[in-house]
């Protein structure tokens, strides 16, 4: 009997390549035993593979809401202050300066008194600078001018957002966009001022008791605040920018002329100051948004002056608040407990860890590489990548619909997808990352530290101006805990933070990887092709590649899995691509696990029949989330319950694995 034991595990181990996971006595899956048998999981699967954990699970009293995603966030950021914390040698400078950058951050309250005298300095100059009388130049130019020197010096978006970004007409070069701004409040509330009674007073008082403190507004100097009027001017901004419109391109000089507005001379010397940058009256710019942006050229003639200098002191009072001193950081936990209902505030380390990543993430990787991620996972994730990248050429191959001509674009479109996964390749370069910093100068003053970093953010921003993209463009910090794909570089990014557990676990089970990661890897394929995805060929630029028959027999297909159970004020296209995708990445996901996992057969032996389902709940209890029930996320994403619920009800690998019996059930299929 012995030897027949040792012949089977020799068997498998040359079947397996390694240890298997069901001989691992480390494996275990504690989320798979959490489903709740006493749901019936063809009802509410959401609730049946959730509601133990949803028992189990304290949500902490600083978080809004809090899911496997946040979670994993936190837990990321836990290393990466134990890597703060901890004395290193022979490490690069740049950590050094991560370093001395949180340590402020953390005793930031030792010289509060200090850093509010330097937040009044700043705001002296900018209501000087609004204050000074200038023949040569009107409001809309000084305020202007304004906005664009907050963006430069803050890195902060108020009423308008100038960036440099990809060119979506020439996608090997970088241009100038204008932009909506971002609001300070919640445009949810903003836009429903007579539902959302409570947090607008509460909003008022914020901004008068912050401004009462740091303008101390006995003094004659500084301008008489109404914190009620500046409300009332931000929901007037958040109106004009619930209106879409189209984009327009044009030259500098152009725009210049049809507002009466030099725009050449004033984002050379505020933008672009300090740069090796220059625009030129021939040089493009976009403008998104087009209609938002003549409405605030008009509400600049039209409305109080004063209120609008106002706003943008505001702006800067709110953004620099939080590293000011401990009276301002209270106020700030004030607006959220009554608005986001939290109890506590967020721990000072844990935000100070936050600030440096936003900031250190490059000087950061390659101590945390060494340290907490084993490079194999790249490899494994790409194989993952490719296989259901070939599942999904496989099943536009065999879609019906589509015309000959379209149908050959998209799969050469999905088959020029790269997928990026961790990190940009050039951080092993030492030299590089302190090329990276070697303008960036930290002192024992963290208001000043706060001040230097965002200047230099932007200023790389703008340095960027008329040249070419030579690598890949992370859309966001590395260390994020999400997914994306990048329109105009037809790419998808997974950060290191999405690649730990529960979304990816290179010892468990593959079901549970592609169950999990899997699906975001096919949610975002998915994207390449949705209503946003096909404004865009196989190389990322804008053009258009599907004829108008294929186009109107997709959006009579899209309209079966509109959700008309949500009440977000925003474009139903959206929400609807974001269905599709949450569909289509399940099934793709699901179907490539089948087709390129070896071991499939070995493993349902040892799982039994049922070995598949733990396929939809690792998909299922990536979402489980715990809220405070207060939704004023604007974004375009289902609640996860609608989300997961909609998802799998309308896959028939799911409802036939669980018998579910939908007598009047009808499928959506897309693809």
């Amino acid at each position: 009997m012995m030897f027949q034991v040792i012949v089977f595990v020799n068997i498998v181990f040359s079947v397996f390549g390694s240890v298997p996971f069901f001989v691992r006595k480390d494996w275990t899956n504690k989320d798979m035993m959490l489903k709740n048998k006493t749901i019936n999981p063809c009802n509410n699967f959401y609730e049946y593979s959730c509601s133990k954990w949803f028992k189990e699970t304290t949500k902490p009293p600083f978080e809004p809401s809090w899911n496997h995603f946040t979670e994993a966030s936190y837990e990321l950021n836990k290393k990466i202050r134990q890597i703060l914390e901890k004395t290193h040698t022979k490490e690069n400078y740049s950590l050094g300066k991560s370093q001395r950058f949180y340590q402020s951050c953390v005793n930031f309250e030792e010289n509060q008194s200090v850093y509010l005298e330097n937040l009044r300095t700043i705001l002296n100059i900018y209501i000087n600078d609004l204050r000074r009388y200038d023949e040569m130049k009107s409001f809309n130019y000084k305020v202007m001018e304004q906005i664009m020197r907050i963006t430069r010096n803050l890195d902060v978006y108020p009423i308008f957002k100038f960036s440099v970004n990809i060119d979506y007409k020439d996608t090997k070069n970088y241009i100038l966009y204008i932009e909506p701004g971002n609001l300070i409040f919640p445009s949810s509330i903003l836009l429903n001022p007579n539902i959302y009674q409570e947090e607008i007073s509460s909003y008022v008082k914020w901004i008068s008791k912050s401004t009462r403190h740091v303008l101390n507004i006995n003094k004659s100097n500084y301008p008489k605040f109404s914190a009620v009027k500046i409300v009332e001017f931000e929901i007037e901004l958040a109106k004009l920018m619930s209106t879409k419109s189209n984009t327009e391109r044009n030259s500098t000089e152009h725009f210049s002329n049809m507002f009466d507005f030099d725009f050449i001379n004033a984002i050379n010397e505020n933008l672009f100051i300090d740069t090796t940058r220059k625009i030129r009256s021939n040089d493009v710019m976009v403008v998104r948004n087009f209609e938002y942006f003549k409405s605030v050229f008009f509400l600049f003639k039209t409305y109080n002056t004063e209120t609008i200098e106002n706003y943008l002191l505001w702006s800067i009072i709110k953004e620099l608040s939080r590293d000011t001193n401990r009276y301002l950081k209270n106020l700030n936990f004030i607006i959220d407990r009554n608005v986001l209902n939290v109890k506590k505030d967020i721990p000072r380390n844990t935000e100070c860890t936050s600030k440096v990543l936003e900031y250190f993430s490059y000087a950061l990787l390659p101590k945390y590489v060494r340290l907490y991620f084993d490079e194999k996972i790249l490899e494994d994730i790409q194989d993952m990548v490719k296989n259901i990248k070939d599942k999904f050429i496989e099943v536009l191959a065999k879609n019906d619909w589509m015309s000959q001509k379209t149908k050959l674009l998209a799969m050469k479109k999905i088959g020029n997808i790269k997928c990026n996964v961790g990190y940009p390749k050039w951080i092993k370069n030492v030299s590089i990352i302190e090329e990276y910093y070697s303008d960036v100068n930290i002192s024992t003053n963290h208001l000043l530290n706060i001040l230097m970093v965002k200047r230099e953010k932007s200023r790389r921003n703008f340095e960027l101006f008329k040249t070419a993209v030579a690598d890949p463009v992370w859309p966001s910090n590395v260390f994020d805990v999400n997914a994306y794909y990048s329109v105009l570089q037809n790419s998808i990014f997974l950060p290191l933070g999405i690649l730990q557990k529960p979304f990816y676990d290179y010892h468990t089970p593959k079901i549970f990887n592609y169950g999990a990661i899997g699906s975001l890897i096919g949610h975002e394929f998915a994207h390449s092709l949705d209503t946003t995805g096909r404004q865009t060929n196989s190389e990322g630029t804008v053009t258009k590649w599907w004829r108008n028959q294929d186009i109107f027999i997709y959006n009579l297909k899209a309209k079966c899995y509109e959700n008309t159970n949500s009440n977000k004020q925003i474009s139903n296209s959206l929400i609807t691509d974001e269905t599709i995708a949450d569909n289509v990445g399940l099934e793709l996901s699901f179907e490539a696990y089948k087709k390129s996992d070896k071991n499939v057969d070995l493993e349902e032996v040892f799982w039994g029949r049922n070995y598949n389902s733990m396929f939809f709940l690792s998909y299922s209890q990536m979402w489980c989330e715990i809220s405070n029930k207060k939704d004023l996320t604007n974004d375009e994403h289902s609640s996860p319950y609608i989300r997961v619920n909609q998802a799998l009800y309308n896959n028939k690998q799911f409802v036939k694995l669980f018998n579910c019996n939908f007598l009047t059930k009808s499928f959506c299929n897309l693809w």
